[in-house]
């Protein structure tokens, strides 16, 4: 302009190629296509992974509500432990799908310094906002990534750190401390090799009386074997490495058990340097056990799976919830925690309302319970905007192995679908 301001700017851009590097084929249910992605070619431990994942809508384009999906990626290795993960909002709203269109969106993951180098995947899944995971058809991994290690710099170990052999350092280690049967400890040690150890150590995890010394529990673990075992360690190194100390549901306990760690050179301990190989005094949390049925208003008898029993239930109807209460009885400790559903359906089979839930109070994780033990669990089921008429209760368990349901056997028979009918139901 004659005043001197700019009348506008130009800038001398190089065009962003568009294309995947690699290509991929994943259909999301009521979703997008995930056509490909761009990776880096390779990583350090500490660095920052950018994802440029391309996507496609569908022919037909899904007619569904502006609802909020979310892209979740994940970093795993060929064991399935995730590394790092997140969550971002789909970039592209589902009011303006149109078939055949394509957009990118990106994700930054952060790899952990102590993951093992080696190779990785990124994986990729769609949830609503309820975190439950779209279906997806087609292969939702990428290729292998190679991710390699990065040495600390001028790393010196702290005076009262836990070091054995002068070779390994236990920076600190990463578990809840509340001791309940039947509720395994899951267990991260954060490590750091002084040297490169010239054997591949094993660990002994140990919840010992903290009076006589004499073991509670104890196991023997191998550290990331086949994959990154301790003897391609490098100096300076830091490496995590996880574990799982196995509870009996029936652990009997009178004291608080310390919590010990070894590394075991063959079969036998490897001398401490300097520190203490105490990780923590455990808290117990042992709850009062029922063994005897108390009273119950409608008593029935159904078999789940092969460790649980119906012995029967309570209802009562509110004006905006049902509270029903149903008697568990354990035949033998189960394999794993169930969640329990109730679905109260219409004469067309469709849910009106539900609750899908562990059972409630201290007994919810039904892998601590013990063979005869009997759970009462009380449980409201909301009725928000169900209208009078008349409806089926229905009950069943599901695992977190996909939500596949046990199967039900009640006066004898197999329960179609693996759900219990519990009761015809009228709402006025």
């Amino acid at each position: 302009y004659a005043d001197g301001d700019p009348a506008f700017m130009r800038y001398d851009t190089t065009m962003w190629g568009v294309e995947p590097t690699a290509s991929l084929h994943a259909a999301f249910a009521n979703g997008p296509m995930l056509v490909g992605y761009t990776l880096p070619d390779e990583l350090f431990r500490g660095d920052e992974l950018t994802a440029v994942l391309h996507f496609q809508i569908p022919a037909p384009a899904p007619n569904l509500p502006n609802a909020l999906t979310y892209v979740r990626t994940q970093l795993l290795d060929d064991s399935g432990n995730v590394w790092a993960e997140r969550s971002d909002l789909l970039t592209y709203p589902q009011a303006n799908w149109q078939a055949g269109d394509r957009f990118v969106q990106t994700a930054v993951l952060t790899l952990p310094d102590g993951m093992p180098p080696g190779q990785m995947q990124l994986r990729v899944d769609l949830h609503d906002s309820d975190g439950t995971l779209l279906p997806v058809s087609g292969d939702n991994s990428t290729a292998l990534l190679p991710v390699r290690s990065r040495p600390l710099v001028d790393f010196a170990p702290p005076a009262d750190g836990l070091i054995f052999n002068q070779t390994l350092l236990l920076q600190n280690a990463a578990f809840s401390t509340l001791l309940t049967p039947g509720l395994d400890i899951n267990i991260a040690l954060n490590w750091v090799a002084l040297r490169q150890p010239a054997t591949d150590y094993r660990l002994r995890l140990q919840l010992a009386d903290p009076d006589t010394g004499e073991p509670i529990v104890e196991q023997l673990f191998d550290i990331w074997p086949g994959r990154y075992p301790t003897s391609k360690w490098q100096p300076n190194e830091p490496v995590t490495s996880f574990h799982k100390l196995d509870i009996p549901a029936d652990l009997v306990v009178e004291t608080e058990p310390v919590l010990q760690v070894w590394l075991l050179e063959g079969e036998t301990a490897v001398s401490i340097t300097q520190g203490s190989n105490l990780l923590a005094t455990m808290q117990l949390d042992q709850r009062e056990r029922l063994y005897t049925p108390p009273p119950i208003p409608h008593p029935l008898a159904a078999q789940f799976g092969d460790a649980i029993h119906l012995l029967g239930y309570d209802l009562q109807t509110g004006s905006d919830a049902l509270h029903l209460t149903l008697f568990w009885q354990a035949v033998a400790t189960p394999a794993t925690n169930y969640t329990v559903f109730n679905h109260l359906v219409d004469a067309n089979g469709q849910i009106v309302a539900q609750l899908d839930a562990p059972p409630s109070g201290d007994g919810w994780l039904t892998a601590t319970w013990l063979p005869g033990e009997i759970i009462v669990d009380q449980r409201t089921i909301p009725l928000d905007g169900v209208a009078v008429g008349n409806y089926t209760l229905l009950l069943g368990l599901y695992g977190s192995n996909g939500g596949q349901r046990l199967p039900i056997r009640f006066e004898n028979r197999p329960q179609s679908n693996n759900q219990l009918i519990l009761l015809p139901l009228k709402l006025d």
